[in-house]
């Protein structure tokens, strides 16, 4: 080798061919290859770059010109040797071997990341000893070796990294004139675009171009500001694929903008349309969710563990009558309850405690309302309990009703009891009153019995209109409306009432005769006397005091009429009740009227009284009033409209009753009331043939049936009812007359009975004087 050639000169002028041939190497260079192609290439001189990793020594074959094969053998055995003492230690090393000349080399470590990584062998002259210039110049050959393999070991590293991020990593330049190219684009813009980086390079409008219309103009407001400031910003926008679809691009970039004008942008785009899709999801549910928490019409509130309000829908807030805000934060029963501690019934103590769902009704006398609360657990991914959720249902309308329907079951059993005890008492009456009447038709006017017999008379006929009033009262029987005058029910109504109350309440009553007559059903009439009354009673059975009852004629014009009264302008019969009890409240008041409401204590009352006067005098076409004031009594008034209509005297009995001809079949299982029927029709001329038995009744008439006129048979006997008794009957004659007698049934009325193909219909306790009158008409219908 020349000495020349291996002057630090030269040895300095090569290392810089070699620097830039370094650091012009194509991207995909592998440095631990191409440095020692390097060294041969520009270093005339017999050297070897020997490399390794982690004391892997692979050596490289060195350069020697001359050489036989065994002799590099041993030049390559003496180059190891030394190479792995400096790999091993670290230090340069300067020797001096045969190559067969002799030859000073010098072993330089190559280092990276602390550690060593390959050794250069530099012959350079014949003499064993480096100067110091010579040295300095070796030393600086293996610096800024490290460095150029530094650079491009960084280089490759951080390329791999690029490669194999998501993120499209790139670099921007944004000209004065708002043009852009990409300096840099990595692999990444395989997954966030779908493009090569070649392709995003060579062609910027691919991305640029395709964005969502004014997405393109707020990207360059973000850039422009964020240039100025020298900052970083993200920005997302909406990016159009060639081949369809949307992505969302977010950008993070940094801004820099040189003295030319030129911005550049170093950052990375991330495709985030499976995030915006599954955010915009999110929203969507949870707009729906607020939706129905809102929309659900029972109150709920989330609470955390110490029932603490976290959150209320619509109802919690119309119900409390407050805002959100006022609620959030709040205890639970210090917005329900206005308490310090939780209520005594409250079920969230109890879900808290075990983490389980609980029911309860409670009542909030501040909100005025029965709810069934439940609370039931809210619990995390652990299996801890968070919180609760706070369900209340405001079910006072179903309480009411519940309670309701028990009145009306209650009132339902007492209507069947009243039903069967009216008709047994009917069956007692029949007899009383038929018995009466035949015998006060039998004595003389002058008799002194017939006082006696009208009075009987009398007590019977008042005794039936009282079974008419339970019937009516269990709503068994049709009410019928007829003129009537009032006078006479108030005084019947007055004497019962006296007998019933105690004395320590005084009766007064003011009944005006010549009051005009009304279109109502009697018995109604009486049972609204008799309500109104009775509720007086209620009002002083503890004080005693006054009870006043008055009947008279008013005449209402119409400057006369309160605007809360429906009355018309007219005559009326004017029904007044007062008394000197306790009065009442202007909130009760509002509410006296209203089914199954009473402030009696429990089994003191139905509520039902008042209830049923207000729906009798309505279907009068009359209205009630009511003025009271607590501690200074009530007056009820009650308007009745008139009507133009004399009646006859009452108690004048009729003698002079229709007769008749023909055979009567006459069936009830009460004997004694088939004999009445039978003397009854036999004092009218009839010829009657009794019978308790409707079998017995029915095998008769088929042995000879042209040999009756007419069937009057009771409805409901023992194995066989009239009806069907009846139809056994027209099997036979179909035009067979049928008189129905019935003291109550369930199954029948006039109107089913005449459809039926009854000829009359007489309810018990039977009176001569209808029995009579049915069957004088219907004998005389069939004549025709």
């Amino acid at each position: 080798m020349a000495a020349e050639q291996s002057s630090p000169r030269n040895l300095l002028n090569g290392f810089i061919k070699l620097s830039q041939y370094l650091i012009g190497l194509p991207e995909n260079t592998d440095i631990w290859q191409e440095a020692p192609k390097a060294l041969i290439n520009f270093f005339d001189a017999d050297i070897s770059f020997i490399t390794g990793h982690r004391h892997q020594i692979t050596p490289i074959e060195p350069l020697c010109r001359n050489l036989d094969s065994q002799q590099c053998q041993h030049a390559m055995a003496i180059c190891q040797q030394f190479a792995k003492e400096v790999m091993r230690n670290g230090f340069l090393a300067s020797e001096t071997i045969d190559l067969p000349e002799r030859h000073a080399m010098v072993f330089l470590p190559i280092s990276h990341d602390y550690q060593i990584i390959a050794v250069l062998a530099v012959g350079h002259c014949q003499h064993s000893h480096l100067n110091k210039e010579e040295l300095n110049t070796y030393l600086g050959v293996a610096s800024l070796l490290e460095t150029i393999l530094a650079k491009k070991i960084s280089e490759h590293r951080f390329q791999l990294m690029a490669d194999n991020v998501p993120e499209m990593l790139f670099r921007i330049a944004v000209q004065p004139d708002r043009a852009k190219r990409f300096d840099y684009v990595s692999k990444g813009s395989f997954y966030v675009l779908g493009c090569s980086p070649v392709e995003v390079k060579s062609n910027p409008a691919l991305f640029f171009g395709n964005l969502v219309e004014g997405d393109a103009v707020s990207l360059d407001l973000q850039i422009m500001e964020a240039a100025a400031q020298g900052q970083r910003f993200m920005h997302t926008v909406r990016w159009q694929p060639p081949e369809g679809g949307k992505k969302y691009i977010e950008l993070h970039a940094q801004a820099i903008q040189e003295e030319d004008g030129t911005i550049y942008l170093d950052g990375a785009a991330q495709n985030i349309t499976l995030r915006k899709q599954a955010l915009e999801q999110i929203r969507k549910a949870k707009e729906e969710w607020e939706r129905t928490f809102d929309a659900i019409g029972d109150i709920v509130t989330l609470q955390d563990k110490e029932m603490r309000i976290l959150r209320v829908n619509r109802a919690a807030c119309k119900a409390l009558n407050a805002t959100p805000d006022e609620l959030i934060g709040k205890f639970c029963y210090e917005v329900f309850a206005h308490a310090t501690t939780p209520c005594a019934t409250c079920p969230a103590p109890a879900t808290i405690q075990d983490s389980k769902i609980h029911y309860v009704e409670i009542t909030h006398p501040n909100i005025g309302c029965t709810f069934q609360v439940s609370t039931s657990p809210m619990i995390d991914e652990s299996g801890r309990l968070t919180g609760i959720v706070h369900f209340a249902k405001d079910i006072t309308e179903q309480k009411n009703l519940e309670q309701q329907l028990r009145q009306t079951q209650k009132m339902s059993a007492i209507g069947t009891l009243a039903g069967g005890i009216a008709h047994d008492f009917n069956n007692l009456l029949s007899p009383i009153l038929g018995y009466s009447d035949m015998l006060i038709n039998e004595l003389s006017d002058h008799s002194r019995h017939v006082d006696y017999m009208s009075k009987i008379l009398q007590a019977g006929n008042r005794a039936k209109d009282l079974v008419k009033q339970i019937l009516t009262f269990s709503r068994k029987s049709e009410q019928e409306h007829v003129p009537l005058h009032i006078q006479s029910i108030a005084k019947e109504a007055i004497k019962l009432l006296r007998s019933s109350i105690p004395t320590t309440i005084d009766i007064k009553q003011n009944l005006d005769p010549k009051c005009p007559a009304i279109m109502a059903d009697p018995t109604q009439i009486h049972q609204v006397i008799m309500n109104l009354c009775t509720n007086a009673y209620h009002a002083m059975r503890q004080t005693g005091g006054t009870l006043a009852i008055s009947l008279t004629k008013v005449e209402i014009l119409p400057g006369d009429i309160p605007a809360k009264v429906a009355l018309d302008p007219g005559i009326y019969v004017r029904l007044e009740v007062s008394d000197t009890g306790h009065g009442m409240s202007i909130a009760t008041k509002e509410h006296i009227f209203e089914p199954y409401f009473t402030t009696k204590e429990v089994g003191a009352g139905t509520g039902l009284g008042l209830a049923v006067v207000h729906g009798i005098v309505s279907s009068c076409g009359g209205t009630v009033t009511v003025y009271s004031e607590p501690e200074h009594g009530s007056t009820f008034h009650v308007y009745f409209p008139t009507i133009n209509f004399e009646t006859k005297d009452a108690e004048k009995h009729v003698k002079s009753l229709p007769t008749g001809e023909g055979h009567i079949l006459a069936v009830d299982d009460s004997e004694t009331i088939v004999t009445m029927e039978q003397r009854m029709l036999e004092s009218l001329g009839y010829t009657v043939t009794p019978c308790t038995c409707p079998k017995k009744a029915l095998a008769l008439f088929q042995a000879k049936p042209d040999s009756f006129d007419l069937l009057l048979t009771d409805m409901t006997m023992p194995g066989m009812t009239g009806v069907q008794l009846a139809n056994e009957i027209f099997t036979s004659r179909p035009k067979m007359p049928v008189v129905l007698c019935t003291g109550f049934s369930e199954l029948i009325n006039e109107e089913r009975a005449k459809a039926l193909g009854m000829k009359a219909y007489i309810m018990k306790p039977i009176i001569k004087k209808d029995l009579a009158m049915a069957l004088h008409e219907t004998l005389q219908q069939g004549k025709q």
